[in-house]
């Protein structure tokens, strides 16, 4: 378990929640966001004194493509905070294994921070560090065939 971090377990939970938000969720948030009459950003500014600055964010022609990019970098964001969540609880629960008496002897011989972690963490970790890269490149093994001469499909295909 994580210790000696104040707030570990919301950390955990903050990360780990998007984990269960479906994708279809996500898309309801942004559309509650920019909702030109009951929307997150035009109640923002009007909240700050721009009742007048309320925009139809994706209606007018000048300001829909810069809402949608801003949308892409926000789903990318999602997406990224999506995956990390899983490897917050794949290495918490590897680090809850790593004995504390390790830590303690390590501390009594005078290794600092650094050296802790290269000589014990890491080591008692690497199995994990290692499924880790394994489930980072399932989703991405499925796209190593393609181009001209090949459908596109799934390496195994």
């Amino acid at each position: 378990m994580v210790s000696g971090v104040r707030g570990s377990s919301l950390y955990k939970v903050v990360y780990f929640f998007p984990q269960v938000l479906s994708i279809a969720i996500v898309a309801l948030i942004f559309q509650f966001a920019y909702n030109p009459n009951s929307g997150a950003l035009n109640s923002f500014l009007s909240g700050i004194g721009l009742d007048s600055v309320q925009p139809d964010w994706l209606g007018d022609p000048s300001l829909a493509l810069w809402c949608v990019m801003a949308v892409m970098w926000c789903v990318m964001a999602v997406m990224v905070w999506n995956n990390v969540g899983f490897y917050v609880v794949l290495f918490s629960a590897a680090m809850s294994t790593i004995p504390r008496d390790f830590y303690e002897a390590a501390l009594l011989d005078g290794a600092n921070r650094f050296t802790t972690f290269f000589r014990i963490t890491l080591p008692l970790l690497w199995d994990t560090v290692q499924t880790g890269w394994v489930y980072m490149g399932i989703p991405g093994a499925g796209r190593v065939r393609g181009g001209a001469d090949h459908d596109g499909g799934a390496w195994w295909s």
